[in-house]
């Protein structure tokens, strides 16, 4: 399972943060869940996807550290999980 976070400034507030997933050979996304700072902000169920992509708009803190941590269920029950912190 491939996950990349970026993020950009807000201008008004906080963080712009864009989660792509992609799943390996094999693979299927079944669930993901986003938390921004300790917080959860997405849980979704997906039906069986190769693929999956979600901007949050005006999250986490500015200034301030930030800490976003994606976990994605795959088909096989297996969680990964990505972390990026700024």
């Amino acid at each position: 399972m491939k996950v990349d976070t970026t993020y950009s400034r807000n201008p008004l507030l906080g963080w712009d943060i864009n989660v792509k997933i992609n799943a390996e050979h094999g693979e299927q996304i079944i669930l993901v869940q986003i938390d921004v700072n300790d917080f959860n902000v997405v849980q979704e169920e997906v039906p069986s996807a190769q693929s999956w992509q979600r901007q949050l708009t005006q999250e986490g803190a500015f200034p301030g550290d930030n800490k976003v941590t994606v976990t994605v269920t795959d088909n096989h029950g297996a969680n990964n999980v990505a972390i990026t912190e700024w």
